[in-house]
C-alpha cells in the first residue's frame, strides 16, 4: 500500500493459481499481510535513491502509483484518483529513476483514464513512458 501497515489479500479463486489480490475473486478467507511503503524500505535500508521500481502488486497498483505522485487518495471502488493537481510540475522528487508496473484497467472503474492521469503525472516528474503493454504494463525511465 501507500503506507506501512497490514492488509487483506483474498486467495485466487483458481487454487493452482498464486496471485492473492486485494480483489475478491473467491468465497474463501482472506490473510492478513504487512506492507511497507517504499519510502520506509528505503530508510531502513539507508538508501536515498533506487534504480529500479518493479510493481507487481495485484491491485493496489493505482493506489501507490497515485501516493508516490502526490495524486491523492485512489480508492479501489472508484475512478478517485483524478484530481490531483499534478498540472502544477513536479511533486515528490520521486527517488527512483525507473518504473515496471503490472496493472489491470479492468480492475477499477475507469481504469484507463486513470492511467492516463498516471503516465501524465509521471511526465511531469521527468519520466519518459517508454513502453505501455496494453492494459497489462506500463514501463517509464528518466
Amino acid at each position: 500500500g501507500s503506507s506501512d501497515g497490514h492488509m487483506l489479500l483474498y486467495p485466487p479463486s483458481n487454487p493452482d493459481h498464486a496471485s492473492y489480490s486485494l480483489l475478491q475473486r473467491s468465497e474463501h478467507p482472506p490473510i492478513n499481510v504487512s506492507m511497507a511503503a517504499i519510502d520506509s524500505i528505503m530508510h531502513r535500508l539507508g538508501h536515498s535513491s533506487v534504480g529500479v521500481v518493479k510493481m507487481d502488486v495485484e491491485g493496489a497498483e493505482f493506489e501507490i502509483l497515485a501516493s508516490l505522485l502526490g495524486m491523492g487518495e485512489c480508492p479501489r471502488e472508484s475512478a478517485g484518483c483524478r484530481v490531483l493537481g499534478c498540472t502544477e510540475g513536479p511533486k515528490r522528487g520521486l527517488a527512483f529513476r525507473q518504473l515496471l508496473v503490472e496493472y489491470h484497467e479492468w480492475a477499477v472503474e475507469d481504469g484507463a483514464s486513470i492511467v492516463g492521469d498516471i503516465t501524465r503525472c509521471l511526465e511531469l516528474e521527468g519520466f519518459t513512458v517508454v513502453e505501455r503493454g496494453g492494459e497489462q504494463w506500463l514501463y517509464a525511465k528518466r
